[in-house]
């Protein structure tokens, strides 16, 4: 899994638009967590990878999940989303230094 931060903080306006975490999903467990305050969200454990952050912009033209170049943004509005292996590997390749991680 690989996750992509519009901005360096949730509550301020400094954007950063770039990929920022890793991680590995570790077994098939999948449980929920109480945060506080009624929000009871559903959890996997999960291996994070040590990374650097990756600028989306030099990729854009690139990713193929991004049908229209001049809207990038668009695929980030929903949450989640599933891309295909070709672009998890160009994006995974530039954020971790030891490729044996990806196997």
């Amino acid at each position: 899994m690989i996750f992509y931060s519009l901005k360096l903080e949730y509550d301020k306006l400094e954007k950063l638009q770039s990929f920022t975490a890793i991680c590995r999903i570790v077994d098939e467990n999948i449980y929920q967590y109480d945060m506080g305050g009624g929000f009871v969200p559903f959890r996997r454990n999960v291996q994070f990878l040590s990374s650097k952050d990756v600028s989306i912009f030099p990729l854009i033209h690139d990713l193929t999940f991004i049908k229209d170049k001049s809207h990038w943004g668009a695929p980030f509005r929903f949450g989640t989303l599933q891309i295909a292996e070709a672009d998890f590997r160009l994006i995974a390749g530039l954020m971790i230094s030891d490729q044996s991680l990806l196997k």
